[in-house]
């Protein structure tokens, strides 16, 4: 006779046996009739009690209850499809008792205090009393049992609570089981599905493995390979005999272009100090018959044990074979423009300067307006076509890396005192006011590149002028920071939108754009104060609006340094030092012109003759050594790129000549087309006195031998 069978035969008779044998039956159920088992269980709880509704909650999510199984009498309303989900917050004090393993009693609902978060629904479901018997495993609350009497008041004895608790603890012993077989079941599921994805895995990996242009590598704690995936093999050549037990050294050390390859000195000191690394490009060994480089890029980890003991590095490979490849065609093209540039830059210069030198010499020669006026508009078209020249190799060397920033004491205050009158006189022909603002913070020397810091002011002065038809143009000096100057160009011109403002930065765009562009220009100015800016480390920042004018803020890290000694403050020491200055007069001078442009040549003469100096001219480095070592010339206006015998060649012959023979060492300025900054700085370092960049200007010359010769006052 099971349970069932016993509470039908005698209801209600024997609590205590019913309990017994309901036990025995909850541990011999089935899991997979834990449910029935357990209403059925509280049926029989229910009816042997004397109660009306009987019920198991089981919490959900942490923060819900559920009422998961119900036993009602037969002319009492079943609750169970509405307590789905409440609070378990509405338990209120009562949650802290079941959670201490204590039964909650309540006698007479209508006596719990009002202020009770469960009384409402209690009250809503016309309870008279209750009680709940904690289920608890391992200290955590698996959910309660309830027991409700609805029809009229039920007060139980401690037996009778005890027996109950029992019966209570049986339920609660076969939902567990329930739950841990089906955390089992669900654990076993996922490991199986775990298995499957692992076996799929490591087929895609193997398949990927043996197409990939990567690898994965191990070492041990000294270095040396202990793994490395098969796909290294089919990329190098080297099979794994070659490569494992041997450390990245030893695979390269006698490939001399792999060792030179890699900055090896900034990897060991991340390997001793067992930090990870990433984007390490070398060019790595590899068999023989594979014919051709190998360049790879690596990235790595340290491992540790659980200890915390360094076992060695775990990481990652890349083929860049065909990236670097890609670089090296992109470097060559770029070189082959800056040389084109550079070949372009000088042969225009040329002509350029036979042009400008002539207009200068005619403008002293003729009186008539009308010629005047056209002499002006050559020499104006022909200084805008050599600004051109030396803004394209602006764009072109910062564009190849090749510019390379002066670290020099400037005052900044001084720059902008020397830009303050030529931008006066340009703003009042145009008919706008100019003004200069210096920050007392903002004086002082600082560190930088005098000539990089006025060619940016000097474009975005030009670029203000350009686009301010009326009001003014103001130029600041301000120091945001003790580290930091703001240099800021502020104008009342047409302004321009934000889509305007994010092209300024590309060569050759103006904030307009297309062809028919108000302003001419060559789009180049901005591009140059942003590259420069940021190899300065500093930033430009743009305000502006249609209408409304604009402010151009250049930021630049200038560190401020005490004043240092004139003698600091020189441009950098040349190989000698140039001959002091005399006072002679210059009609005395012996000076020997050299180029292999005859135009050049005239033009140079020209000049001279205009200060009172007779000039001896030479085509080419042989002649002009045949003629110094006859003459012993005081001064060399010397060009350098001529064809037989270069302008350097030249220059050495005759100084070792002079050196030789105990004679006077001649003052040797270059005359050149070459205009880039490290040309000319290799000049000096080769034995010129001072450079001349074509086209030359009357003033530029006769500054180049006041310099050595002054004029006597």
């Amino acid at each position: 006779m099971n349970i069932c069978q016993k509470i039908d035969a005698h209801p209600r008779r024997d609590l205590a046996r019913i309990t017994v044998s309901l036990l025995t039956d909850l541990v011999a159920a089935p899991l997979h009739t834990a449910d029935a088992a357990a209403t059925r269980a509280l049926q029989v709880l229910g009816d042997a009690g004397g109660f009306d509704r009987t019920y198991v909650f089981q919490p959900r999510d942490g923060d819900l209850l559920d009422n998961t199984h119900e036993w009602v009498a037969s002319d009492v309303e079943p609750m169970r499809a509405r307590l789905q989900g409440l609070p378990i917050t509405q338990l209120g004090p009562w949650l802290d008792e079941l959670l201490q393993d204590r039964c909650v009693e309540v006698p007479h609902l209508a006596d719990l205090d009002p202020a009770h978060p469960a009384r409402e629904v209690l009250m809503e479901q016309g309870i008279f009393s209750l009680l709940l018997v904690p289920m608890l495993e391992d200290g955590r609350l698996l959910g309660f049992l309830g027991y409700d009497a609805v029809r009229s008041p039920r007060r139980l004895n401690r037996d009778e609570i005890f027996l109950l608790r029992c019966a209570s603890n049986g339920v609660a012993a076969l939902l567990a089981r329930r739950r841990a077989a089906e955390e089992r079941d669900r654990a076993m599921a996922e490991m199986r599905r775990a298995l499957v994805e692992q076996s799929r895995a490591e087929a895609n990996f193997q398949d990927v493995a043996l197409v990939s242009r990567s690898w994965v590598w191990e070492q041990d704690a000294e270095l040396r390979f202990t793994y490395i995936s098969d796909s290294f093999r089919l990329i190098s050549g080297l099979e794994p005999g070659q490569i494992i037990g041997r450390t990245r050294e030893e695979m390269s050390a006698d490939r001399s272009e792999c060792v030179g390859s890699g900055d090896w000195d900034r990897l060991a000191a991340i390997l001793v100090a067992r930090k990870p690394f990433s984007g390490l490009v070398y060019r790595a060994a590899a068999a023989p018959e594979r014919n051709e480089e190998l360049w790879v890029q690596i990235s790595g980890r340290p491992v540790f044990d659980a200890s915390g003991r360094f076992t060695g590095y775990r990481g990652a490979g890349t083929d860049v074979t065909e990236l670097r490849r890609a670089l090296n065609r992109a470097q060559a093209g770029s070189h082959a423009k800056s040389v084109f540039l550079t070949t372009m830059s000088h042969e225009i210069r040329t002509p350029l300067n036979g042009i400008l030198g002539a207009t200068e010499l005619m403008q002293g020669l003729v009186e008539a307006p009308r010629a005047m006026e056209w002499l002006g508009t050559i020499r104006d078209s022909g200084e805008t076509l050599m600004a051109m020249l030396d803004d394209v190799l602006d764009v072109s060397s910062l564009e190849a890396g090749t510019l390379i920033l002066r670290d020099e004491a400037l005052d900044p205050a001084e720059l902008l005192a020397r830009l303050e009158p030529v931008y006066l006189v340009r703003a009042q022909d145009r008919g706008l006011g100019f003004s200069v603002r210096i920050a007392a913070s903002a004086t002082g020397l600082r560190r930088g590149d005098t000539g990089r810091v006025l060619q940016m002011l000097h474009h975005l002065l030009a670029n203000a002028l350009k686009f301010t038809p009326r009001g003014r143009i103001t130029l600041e000096l301000s120091a945001p920071r003790p580290d930091k100057l703001r240099f800021t160009v502020g104008d009342t011109g047409i302004g321009m939108s934000a889509a305007q403002i994010d092209r300024v930065a590309f060569p050759f765009e103006q904030a307009k754009g297309g062809i028919d562009r108000a302003h001419s220009g060559r789009g180049l100015g901005l591009t140059i104060v942003c590259s420069l800016a940021r190899m300065m480390g500093g930033e430009v920042s743009i305000d502006s609006a249609p209408g409304a004018g604009t402010r151009v803020h250049v930021d630049l890290p200038l560190p401020r340094v005490e004043p240092a000694p004139p003698a600091t403050l020189r441009a950098p020491q040349r190989r000698r030092n140039p001959p002091p200055p005399v006072r002679r007069s210059w009609a005395e001078l012996s000076v020997l012109v050299v180029d292999d442009n005859s135009v050049n040549r005239l033009i140079m003469k020209a000049m001279l003759e205009a200060v009172g100096i007779s000039a001896d001219l030479a085509c080419d480095g042989h002649e002009a050594l045949g003629l110094w070592k006859v003459r012993r010339h005081d001064l060399l206006l010397m060009d350098i790129a001529m064809p037989g015998m270069d302008g350097l060649t030249t220059l050495h012959a005759i100084l070792q000549s002079a050196e030789m023979n105990g004679h006077q060492r001649p003052v040797a300025v270059a005359v050149t087309a070459n205009a880039l900054r490290p040309q000319l700085e290799d000049y000096l370092a080769s034995g010129f006195d001072r450079c001349l960049t074509k086209p030359v200007s009357q003033d530029e010359l006769e500054a180049a031998i006041s310099a050595f010769w002054p004029v006597a006052e």
